[in-house]
């Protein structure tokens, strides 16, 4: 496997979508209904920003998203590749980008730095629809996880308070990657399974397409990893990376890597 070299992995056909994708958008679907009745996860959203905003609070909710979240194929790549003691973090979620809406896109960033969880965790990224460079997807810097953290700065006033949750839009790289740097737009079908490392650089591309592209996003922690116990178990949700020891651990481990 190129986890370990390359950071990320794309498993072709790892979900069987009747069983595990489509029940998720049978319950997007009943939502929607329930907030528009021209509501359909396959056509153009109808939605009101404040039905938008309502919808996706509800999504991270679904039980067949929490179902995906614990299913045992996932726990058991999670141990395949390298995690001791896989844990879901409770940051699982269901995003939808709907055509030529770039103002939502995310930034250059690394899920460590605002979701935390162990050194070693993983993000599980899984299409619902087409993704790739027309309908949009995620581009990723090869490689980058060795790098450790890279530097970046909190966007708001002061320093974040210890118990302040952080998002891509609370930080920001010092230094984004140029045109040298060799990335690649990822391109999956429904059923595939793109994993990588949470310390790769990645950013959201823009939907040029005509249709919303459905994606969900799960996330696995090594319970045993030690700088993660040695933390206290952090999560996003109730602390931040400013007020953990992760920069100085993962400067320390980049360190060979940069010497090299």
């Amino acid at each position: 496997m190129s986890l370990q070299e390359n950071g990320y992995e794309i498993i072709r056909g790892f979900y069987d979508y009747d069983r595990n994708l489509a029940p998720i958008f049978q319950e997007i679907d009943r939502l929607g209904l329930s907030m528009d009745p021209g509501f359909a996860h396959d056509r153009p959203s109808t939605l009101d920003p404040d039905q938008q905003s309502r919808l996706y609070g509800a999504l991270r909710y679904l039980p067949s998203l929490v179902r995906l979240a614990a299913n045992e194929s996932n726990l058991d790549l999670a141990s395949r590749l390298g995690l001791e003691a896989p844990a879901v973090m409770h940051c699982f979620n269901v995003r939808l980008d709907a055509p030529a809406k770039e103002a939502f896109n995310f930034h250059w960033h690394q899920d460590l730095t605002y979701l935390l969880g162990s050194l070693n965790s993983l993000t599980y990224w899984i299409p619902l629809t087409r993704v790739d460079a027309d309908h949009g997807t995620i581009e990723i810097v090869p490689g980058s996880h060795r790098s450790g953290l890279f530097p970046m700065r909190y966007t708001g006033n002061g320093s974040p308070t210890r118990t302040q949750v952080m998002s891509p839009k609370d930080v920001v790289l010092e230094n984004e990657p140029g045109p040298d740097d060799e990335t690649i737009f990822v391109e999956a079908n429904p059923g595939d399974l793109v994993v990588f490392s949470q310390l790769l650089l990645h950013r959201s591309s823009p939907n040029h397409s005509d249709q919303t592209r459905w994606t969900v996003q799960l996330r696995y922690a090594d319970l045993m990893e030690q700088e993660f116990v040695d933390e206290g178990y952090p999560f996003g949700d109730r602390t931040n990376i400013f007020h953990t020891g992760y920069p100085a651990l993962l400067e320390q481990r980049a360190a060979p890597n940069v010497q090299n």
